[in-house]
């Protein structure tokens, strides 16, 4: 009964095809088979394909593409060749951007560049002289965190849904997610080659350079080479594209708090609609998916990037969390006159 079962699977017709340029792995190949046994069949058809010509074996592959090969992100029927991919009409259909989005990402881009150009480069270096001991170079980091989320506010401001929101949610937002969306801002301007953050084209190496000094003398070495980490990590994951680190600012600031912290402690802000401010989020994570399915081809690949970079946002909140809490430590009891109002409720400082 084994033996009868034995033989119909070697009786059976076995399909193989071979897609190559290289001719003499092609022949090697066409030996192998026709020194197999009960093989005869399949030897001449593969022997009348290679004397096919070229015009002739490109139209018979094309027909097997459109007929046996299937799309390779949904494993449906493949009907051609698109974004360097074999695959479906759905696929394009569903996936590709349209001319809308392209625009949306520009205009992105351009609100980007006009609410965060400097009016004036600071590259007076004299600063730091000042700067006598761990509190007063604390309190100057606080200075530059306060110019630069002034800039923050105003380019989240310029997205349309967010003037839409209720003014509590508008506040709650800006609150709380205003750190994140500061830090993956360094993301853009992180150079991975000079292990610097040089926030524009004119600004000086040395400033920079004393800068990240500053922030070893003043935080340490474990949290800035965690933050390091992180923003290498995010430049290399995301491939330094500027869509994709813009768009993480929006995304970022219609983010809820999903730190563990904020949850035990019942510090997770209740928004008055958070329904409007999840479908505004899911506009934009829509959109980013999207442009990375389009950037990398398949949807696999965007998976992948898209999870790692998820992965590097909760670890970017926690070591967001633990900044706030080094400078509670370090500057409770500091006057308005020393830090603002606004960068105390941010970097929660009362």
């Amino acid at each position: 009964m084994a033996t009868d079962h034995i033989l119909t699977k070697i009786d059976q017709k076995t399909n193989i095809i071979i897609l190559t340029e290289n001719n003499e792995l092609l022949n090697t190949i066409i030996s192998i088979i026709e020194k197999a046994k009960n093989c005869d069949e399949l030897s001449n058809v593969t022997k009348h394909i290679t004397t096919e010509s070229n015009e002739q074996k490109t139209q018979v592959s094309y027909k097997r593409r459109k007929a046996d090969l299937t799309c390779v992100v949904c494993n449906d029927k493949c009907s051609g060749y698109n974004f360097n991919v074999i695959s479906c009409e759905s696929f394009c259909q569903q996936h590709s951007l349209t001319f809308d989005e392209h625009n949306l990402l520009n205009s992105i881009q351009i609100s980007y560049e006009k609410n965060f150009r400097f009016s004036t480069i600071q590259n007076d270096t004299s600063v730091f002289d000042r700067i006598i001991d761990r509190r007063s170079g604390l309190l100057y980091t606080a200075s530059l965190f306060y110019d630069i989320s002034l800039k923050i506010i105003t380019f989240i401001r310029s997205i349309p849904e967010f003037e839409l929101l209720n003014e509590q949610d508008r506040f709650i937002l800006v609150k709380y997610n205003s750190p994140l969306v500061f830090f993956m801002r360094l993301c853009l301007h992180y150079d991975m080659q000079k292990d610097l953050i040089i926030d524009c084209q004119a600004e000086n190496e040395e400033r920079a350079m004393l800068l990240k000094q500053l922030s070893y003398y003043c935080f340490g070495d474990p949290l800035e080479l965690l933050s390091t980490e992180v923003l290498r990590s995010i430049k290399k994951i995301t491939d330094d594209d500027p869509n994709i680190l813009q768009l993480m600012l929006i995304i970022l600031t219609f983010a809820k708090s999903v730190s563990a912290e904020d949850i035990v402690l019942n510090e997770q802000p209740i928004l008055v609609n958070s329904k409007q401010v999840y479908e505004i989020q899911s506009i934009y994570t829509n959109l980013l998916f999207r442009y990375m399915i389009e950037k990398y081809s398949t949807y696999n690949q965007a998976i992948r990037h898209y999870s790692q970079l998820i992965q590097k946002i909760l670890q970017m909140q926690v070591l967001i969390r633990n900044y706030q809490e080094f400078l509670h430590e370090q500057l409770t009891g500091t006057s308005d006159d020393e830090v603002n109002p606004i960068i105390k409720s941010i970097l929660r400082l009362c």
